[in-house]
């Protein structure tokens, strides 16, 4: 999709091949969506986030081994609002680390912190020596309000709506979000109403909205350093939630 424009009860879609009249418009074209900018919403939610991937090195990569991850908060300390990682994984049939950085800056006002100089220390602890035009980098959106993923004809889901901003997982996320979207249009038709507020009030109500608020709500008090984050990871991961 190029663009679109609202008509009276429909969106007319520009694509790169052709046009489109259309009653229902779904952004699910990820964190950078073409959908989100075109609806105008103003909303800074979008964490940058750093990876590399790197040959297993066993003598520090003790996850590989171990068949584990690892989610390193120790740098709230030093302003990341966010936390760095460590995943074991296989990158073309040999063993892999995923190693990354991510800062959901979910307090605005305090400053930002240092990513690249963070990951760099990060890496030295493990003998990793990368240069900066080697490393990856894209956006995490975190779901800020329930009612900037709609607009009159038009929902957004899974990254493009966003997702948590304490632990950032999205694949379970998605596809809870595809769920609700299938179901609100089903009702929308047989109402006849595309307001898509039927979406916003089963995103609520639903599993995974609930989750996501519980979430930001332990966010907000981990990155402002008012609970240890090793609370807020036990609370995630028992029956606590």
């Amino acid at each position: 999709m190029l663009n679109f424009v609202r008509k009276k009860d429909y969106l007319l879609i520009t694509t790169n091949l052709f046009k489109y009249k259309v009653k229902v418009l779904i952004g699910a074209d990820g964190a950078f969506s073409t959908v989100r900018k075109k609806m105008n919403i103003k909303e800074n939610t979008l964490a940058p986030a750093i990876e590399i991937f790197e040959p297993v090195n066993l003598e520090y990569d003790k996850e590989f081994k171990e068949k584990k991850v690892v989610f390193d908060f120790s740098s709230i300390d030093d302003g990341l609002q966010g936390y760095l990682w460590h995943f074991p994984c296989i990158k073309n049939k040999k063993p892999y680390m995923n190693h990354g950085i991510g800062d959901f800056r979910i307090n605005k006002k305090r400053p930002k912190a240092n990513m690249e100089k963070l990951f760099i220390k990060e890496l030295k602890k493990r003998n990793i020596h990368r240069n900066i035009s080697t490393w990856s980098g894209y956006p995490i959106r975190w779901l800020s309000k329930f009612e900037s993923v709609v607009q009159p004809n038009i929902m957004l889901i899974g990254d493009a709506a966003g997702i948590d901003p304490a632990i950032g997982g999205g694949i379970h996320l998605a596809l809870s979000y595809g769920e609700i979207a299938a179901e609100s249009i089903r009702e929308t038709y047989k109402i006849n109403d595309f307001s898509f507020l039927n979406y916003v009030n089963k995103l609520k109500s639903h599993l995974v909205g609930k989750y996501i608020q519980k979430l930001t709500y332990y966010a907000n008090d981990m990155y402002n350093q008012r609970v240890n984050p090793l609370t807020v990871v036990e609370k995630i991961f028992s029956k606590k939630m």
